[in-house]
C-alpha cells in the first residue's frame, strides 16, 4: 500500500508515516508542504490520502480538488481534531 500523507507540521507527518510504515509495512510519502504535496498527487499512484482538514476546507481546497480529480474513487482520510468520514 502506498499512502500520501499531508499534515500541518513535518514532525506530525513523518509520526504518522512512521507508525503506518511500522503498523503495516506501507510506503509512504510525508510532507507539511501543499507546493510538495501538489506534484505527488499529480504525478504519484497511491492507495490512500490522508490529509489535514484544514487544507480542505473552502478556499484552501485545491489539494482535495487536485486529488479528486487525478485520484477518482481513491480514498481520503482527514485528520485533525474534529475529522469526520467524508461525506458527512
Amino acid at each position: 500500500m502506498k499512502v500520501l500523507i499531508l499534515e500541518q507540521t513535518n514532525e506530525l507527518a513523518e509520526l504518522l508515516g512512521l507508525y503506518l510504515t511500522s503498523l503495516s509495512g506501507a510506503e509512504v510519502v510525508a510532507t507539511h508542504l501543499v507546493q510538495e504535496a501538489l506534484p505527488q498527487i499529480t504525478e504519484g499512484k497511491f492507495d490512500v490520502f490522508m490529509c489535514e482538514m484544514s487544507y480542505t476546507r473552502a478556499g484552501n481546497d485545491l489539494v482535495l480538488r487536485t486529488w479528486r480529480s487525478t485520484h477518482p474513487g481513491i480514498p481520503v482520510v482527514l485528520v485533525g481534531e474534529g475529522a469526520a468520514p467524508e461525506g458527512t
